[in-house]
């Protein structure tokens, strides 16, 4: 999870507990734009190769 929809997603709920109404919104609309953003990744995983797995269990 992106540090950025942490911080908007604790202003959402912060805002729903506490009758911000105001926040709500801000908070909702920042939760949308993260996950827009990170579903439109192209390559949002990467592949450790297997050479560079045995090299890091090595020096363990």
């Amino acid at each position: 999870m992106p540090f950025y929809m942490g911080i908007f997603g604790f202003l959402f709920c912060f805002g729903l507990i506490w009758y911000m109404f105001w926040l709500v919104p801000i908070g909702f609309i920042g939760l949308i734009a993260c996950q827009i953003s990170r579903l439109s990744e192209k390559e949002p995983e990467f592949t450790i190769p297997k050479a560079e797995v045995e090299q890091m269990e090595r020096h363990r």
